[in-house]
This record gives structure tokens, sequence and C-alpha cells, in this order.
């Protein structure tokens, strides 16, 4: 007589329990590939699709969470030059700083072109220098109205000065090609033995100074063809090339670049153009902030000149606030932790470490802003088509892009 009544008031307890829980984990996050379409297309295409991604709970990754108090990373006890670095406790910000384009290739004169509606109050610039550390610059975002507009320079954007440098066969081969492009651009270049069916795509921001180390190459070369795209979107794609074939320069000649640094913004198309001209080649990543009521900015605002690039204050609505995101070096290495438990010590590359100094490192290895190797260092981000989703086509091929004597 009294089981129903039991049953009844156990899914009743269960079903509120499952009221109570946190969304973040368990809701299906599809309205992100709204405008994450890039991201819908590799679900559809890749065959190796990492398993929040396939089932469309990205906040179970990107959601910025509370986390438990900070522990040291178990790292495998290396005998060699990496700097192991510790998990650092994340405070809770007010105003998170949300970044939005990176450049993890040093480079002395570089450009963001940045979507208006991703703008807040404040524009934050973070360069790295290989010597001279990091160098942080804030400044208010002015109104794409009050901007010059930058417009294009009637000309064929072109692809230039293709050469190759640090060329070298005796132990395993590999050289530097290099480019020019007249234009500020972004490039994809497409390399291989037999044909080219290896992609690498230049970061998020445009330069004029174009490199990509290539590695493992055969006696007869890499065939290699280059597409660059200007922020005006025109396109040019080189034929398809051998690398043999062309000139070797091991004295190169940098581009001009300024005594101190300098910034311009302009209008481009309705986005934000933004010019950075720095003494040395430096990394650059350009994110923005809300500014806390009452908090003013002492940097002031950048001076316009008449350099190439944009910027803006955005009126976006509470509806269109984008949910608060884990940090980089979170999501890149923190995260993989909540599930991968059990990697123990020396089954796994050390994350969060900078590479020994004498290690040279490939540009398909993605690594943070500061030039730690992080787990997307190895790993494709969302999915691809090897197995655990490697950057390269076999465990083997992946140890010697960066440990060359293997």
């Amino acid at each position: 007589m009294h089981a129903p009544t039991h049953i009844f008031s156990i899914r009743l307890v269960v079903f509120i329990i499952l009221l109570t829980l946190p969304l973040s984990g368990w809701a299906d996050d599809s309205s992100c590939l709204e405008c994450h379409d890039d991201v819908e297309q590799m679900i559809n295409e890749a065959y190796y699709v990492h398993e929040p991604v396939r089932d469309k709970k990205c906040q179970v990754c990107h959601a910025k969470t509370i986390v438990e108090a900070p522990v040291v990373v178990e790292q495998p006890q290396q005998q060699s030059s990496y700097i192991i670095a510790y998990k650092q406790p994340r405070a809770e910000q007010q105003q998170p700083i949300k970044w939005l384009v990176e450049n993890f290739t040093p480079a002395s004169h570089q450009y963001a072109l940045l979507l208006e509606r991703s703008l807040r109050d404040n524009l934050i610039l973070d360069l790295w220098y290989e010597q001279g550390g990091k160098r942080t610059h804030q400044m208010p975002t002015p109104a794409l109205d009050s901007l010059e507009v930058q417009e294009p320079a009637y000309q064929m954007l072109s692809i230039d000065d293709l050469h190759l440098n640090n060329f070298d066969t005796r132990l395993v081969s590999r050289a530097t090609l290099h480019w020019t492009t007249n234009e500020p651009s972004r490039c994809t270049t497409s390399y291989g033995n037999n044909s080219p069916d290896t992609l690498f795509e230049e970061d998020d921001l445009y330069t004029y100074d174009h490199k990509i180390e290539l590695r493992n190459f055969t006696e007869v070369g890499y065939v290699v063809d280059i597409t660059c795209r200007d922020p005006y979107r025109r396109v040019k794609t080189t034929e398809t090339f051998n690398i043999l074939n062309l000139p070797i320069n091991d004295r190169e000649t940098p581009l001009k670049s300024a005594n101190e640094e300098k910034f311009a913004l302009k209008q481009l198309q309705g986005k934000l153009w933004v010019e950075v001209i720095t003494p040395d080649p430096a990394s650059l990543s350009v994110g923005v902030q809300d500014n806390p009521e009452g908090q003013t900015i002492e940097e002031p605002v950048i001076p316009q000149t008449n350099a190439d690039t944009p910027s803006v204050a955005d009126n976006t609505t509470e509806e269109d606030e984008h949910i608060v995101l884990n940090d980089e070096l979170y999501t890149t290495t923190q995260v993989c932790h909540k599930c991968h438990t059990g990697l123990e010590p020396g089954q796994s590359h050390p994350v969060n470490v900078m590479p020994p100094l004498n290690m040279t490192i490939p540009p398909e290895y993605k690594r943070l802003r500061n030039g730690k190797i992080s787990c997307m260092s190895c790993h494709t981000v969302h999915g691809g088509n090897e197995e655990y989703r490697l950057i390269k086509k076999s465990k083997k091929a992946l140890c010697i892009g960066c440990h060359t004597n293997y």
C-alpha cells in the first residue's frame, strides 16, 4: 500500500536535486554555434571531436567557475632545462579581461582588427618581448565614429621576397621560409613532401613580415603554396613551388621599426583597426575590459597618426552579454584535469612550462602568450582528423617536431 508513495517521494527528491544543479555543465550550449559557426563546421567534418564539443556542452570547458584552493600541478621530474610552473590561485575578478586576438610570433609591426560588438570600455595591449619581458598598455576605447577612416591603398595585394634562411640538413632537415606582403595580411601556408597537405594558419593579427619553420623535408624538398588575405578582403595565392628552388639569404633585413612603442587607432569598415609598432619584435595580445564605475584610466588616449589602423564604444545590452569565460591558462591546461584525472607524472608532457632556451618550437605548436607550452600545443582545440586530436600524424612526428635529437 505504501510502496507507490515511497517511490513518488524518492522521485520528487531526485527531481528537486536536479533542479538545484548548476546548468553550466548540463545545458545544451548549441546557441554558442550561432556565432561560432566554424566550430559547427568542424563538428560536421572532423573525424575525432572532443566529447564536450560533440555534445555541444561548451560551458564545461569555457564557463568561468569557482575552482579549488591552489595546489602544485604534478609534473614529471625533468633532467632538462624546463622551468616547471605551478598552478596559481585564480582570483575572481569583478572585471575580467577578455582577450580577443593574439599573435605568438614576435613582430615589430602588427595590426589587430576588432569587431564592434566585442569591444568594452577599456582596450588592453599586452606586449611580450623576448628579452625585455611584458609591457601592458591600457586606454579608454574611443567611439568608432570619432576616428579617422582607414582607406585601402589602391594596389593589388602581392607576396614578395620569398627566400629561405637557417637552412640545415645535417641531422634533421630544417629551414625557415620568409616572405613579405605589401599590405598587412594574414597568411595560410600549405606544405608537404609530395603535395601541400599540411596546413598552417598564422595567428589573429595582420603583419607585413611572414615566416614559418619547415622541418623533416626530404632530399627533394617540400612543395608549398601560400595564400594571404588583407583586411580589405583581397586575396593573393602563390603558385605551388618547391622550397629548394628559393634563394637562401641568412642576412635578414628587418622592416623599419620605431625607436619607441607607437600606437594608432582607426576605423576600418565598421571595425576597430589597431596598429602597434615596437622597437624590437614582440608578441601581442589585444583584450578588452569593462571599466568599473568611477575608475579613471591614467594612460592618455593613443594619438591618431598617419599609420595604418581602428576602435569603438559598444552599447551592448544585458541580453547581448557573453558568459564570463575562463582565462586562457586555465582553459588550455588546468581545465583538462577535470576529466583527464588519470595522468601520472611521467605519463604526459609537462604544461605551463617554458621550453629550453636552445629549443626551437615550430609555429604549428601553439603556445601561451608568454611562450609557455600548454595542452593545446600538441592537441587540436575542438577536433581533428588524427587520433587523440594530435597536431601531427603520429606520436613520433609530434615529438621530433621540437625534440630534433629524438
